[in-house]
């Protein structure tokens, strides 16, 4: 009954695969019979029906892992028979591309040939070829080739392979040569031909028994039904024939790189695991994943790169997300962090592009940096007031950021918190905000609205540049520093009042805010950064209130319009080393 049982999953879980269709093939049969070499090719004069009329010609990208010298194609009619890259064994491919820098293959269909179903085989001019494989030409076609005598046609990849993949190549290249026969894994194809799965020890102190590989129009699956406890580091690297695998309950660990850079779209994980590595499925094809409620942890990159996942369930034991766990993951539109997940670590859902809707548990206290950086679809979000701590550029870039809800427990708006948030029109800075950083808010040029509770006391560089949508902001008097360019580009400002705190207002301050008519320096400013009302167009007076004149060399770069200075120190002002050159423009005035 059990092992019915695994047979009747297995037939489930392929039937997704479209293999009952009578026009596929499998690329492990043998070899079909070739267009006899007697028919006639498009230069003799056929005129071949049925094909699209486009101009435009589609290519094939192979990226040759086959260890051939040479990379011919041969293609034919799988309709009419007729050849079109000439009689076996075909053309030599001699052009060569690189993408994302890596050099493929490159054969650009003849423009005839679009919309025909077409045979291809790929061969190195003399013996070795791969089976044959049937495509309509209406796309871009890239290819994985590997192996020596029977290299493998990975299908419809239709993407460039990452940095992660040659080095999980090299990886396994390392290891393989360092193990002996005797402890490696093999599966057997439908056609006898033995393939070797990429690791040696792919269990530990357990052996397969016996081997079950259904391999139809490369959807395969490998159904362990002896017991392992262990997948190994690197196990099944690169494996681009397996498609689904059933891991048995008793596995209790995935190894580091266990299935990096194979084809994978399904994997059962039972309860009881208790240990995924790092960079386990990173990157792979798979399109779901349920995390079972036993592990604890994701690990560091362990889905980073699966750009066709798109759902997630995360069990209800997982307490921290590793660094970058699920970066790149460009198909992700929502993910829930349970209840349980205190910590989410550095980059976890870097570059999410797709990324739309996220729910967070009130059990986060904190989150790292970059963990949502450049996620360019996310519109709203709300962190949990039991979060204590925001990483820096946690937002940076989410371009369509538009309302964020900041937890009421959160002590500092980090660097380059919300840099780049060009939707973002409105947020709500907590009173238990002490500190603004570098750049917090660069860049945000929606942001119309904006309240700098009391409670701050610094303001980093560039905090608010280029936020060229806000008109009017007061700083609280316990803040003691303008730091440099935090003001500037802000286009739309023409009203800011500084705090009686403020000791200091650093280079560029205000440059470029071209709206600003006036400016009050408050009576405790002792430093007057370099050129900190640059470009300011539009700027007519200055008042200064400190009655002792403030350090101000080259704070001006050119005559300035009037500057009011209290009546009493007038003197002492026009006398000053830093302010006598524009005398004339300066006035005594009575502050109140």
């Amino acid at each position: 009954m059990r092992k019915l049982l695994i047979y009747l999953g297995v037939i489930l879980l392929l039937s997704g695969c479209d293999f009952l269709n009578d026009n596929d093939v499998n690329p492990n049969d043998n070899q079909t019979e070739q267009p006899d070499n007697g028919e006639q090719t498009p230069d003799d004069g056929d005129d071949i029906q049925g094909g699209n009329t486009d101009t435009e010609s589609y290519k094939v990208y192979v990226y040759n892992l086959s260890q051939w010298s040479s990379l011919f194609v041969y293609l034919w009619d799988k309709e009419t028979t007729v050849e079109y890259a000439g009689k076996w064994v075909g053309m030599e491919i001699e052009l060569t591309e690189d993408v994302n820098g890596y050099t493929y293959y490159v054969y650009e269909f003849p423009v005839e040939m679009n919309g025909r179903e077409v045979g291809i085989i790929f061969n190195n001019g003399q013996t070795m070829q791969t089976p044959d494989w049937f495509i309509t030409i209406d796309k871009d076609y890239y290819l994985l080739l590997m192996g020596t005598s029977t290299p493998t046609i990975i299908q419809d990849r239709n993407y460039p392979f990452s940095k992660e993949f040659e080095e999980s190549k090299e990886l396994y290249e390392e290891t393989n040569n360092s193990v002996p026969e005797t402890q490696k894994i093999h599966y057997t194809t439908t056609d006898n031909q033995r393939l070797t799965v990429n690791n040696s020890s792919i269990v530990a102190g357990a052996t397969l028994t016996k081997n079950v590989y259904d391999y139809i129009n490369n959807c395969g699956i490998l159904v362990f039904d002896k017991p392992i406890s262990v997948v190994a580091k690197g196990a099944f690297f690169a494996n681009h024939q397996i498609k689904s695998i059933i891991l048995p309950a008793g596995v209790v660990e995935i190894e580091e790189l266990a299935f990096s850079s194979c084809s994978i779209e399904a994997i059962t994980l039972p309860e009881g695991i208790t240990s995924i590595g790092n960079s386990a499925f990173s990157p792979s094809d798979l399109v779901s994943i349920t995390i079972p409620n036993s592990l604890t942890t994701i690990c560091d990159d362990t889905f980073s790169s699966c750009i066709y996942l798109t759902d997630v369930t995360i069990g209800s034991g997982i307490t921290t997300i590793g660094q970058n766990a699920f970066s790149d993951c460009f198909g992700l539109k929502n993910i829930t962090i349970p209840h349980g997940v205190v910590q989410i670590d550095r980059g976890a859902f870097y570059q999410c592009i797709s990324l739309e809707d996220v729910e967070i548990a009130n059990s986060v206290t904190k989150i790292g940096s970059e963990v949502f950086q450049d996620c360019k679809k996310l519109k709203h979000i709300t962190i949990p007031n039991s979060v204590t701590s925001l990483g820096k550029s946690l937002f940076y870039n989410c371009s369509s950021l538009e309302d964020v809800t900041l937890p009421q427990k959160l002590s500092t708006i980090s660097d380059y918190l919300f840099r780049g948030c060009i939707s973002l029109k409105e947020v709500t800075i907590p009173d238990s905000v002490t500190s603004i950083g570098n750049n917090a808010f660069g860049g945000c040029t929606g942001l119309t609205e904006l309240r700098i509770p009391d409670s701050v006391t610094s303001i980093g560089n560039e905090a608010f540049a280029g936020c060229t949508s806000i008109e009017d902001l007061t700083i609280p008097d316990k803040v003691a520093s303008i730091g440099s360019r935090t003001f500037s580009g802000c286009t739309s400002l023409w009203n800011i009042t500084l705090g009686n705190g403020v000791t200091t207002i650093g280079p560029y301050a205000f440059a470029n805010c071209s709206n600003l008519a006036s400016i009050t320096i408050p009576p405790k400013v002792t430093d007057l950064g370099h050129r900190f009302v640059d470009g300011c167009s539009e700027l007519v007076s200055v008042y200064c209130k400190p009655t002792t004149p403030p350090s101000a060399a080259f704070a001006f770069n050119t005559m300035p319009p009037l500057i009011y200075v209290p009546k009493n120190s007038l003197d002492a002002y026009t006398s000053h080393k830093d302010w006598s050159w524009m005398s004339t423009n300066i006035v005594g005035y009575n502050f109140n």
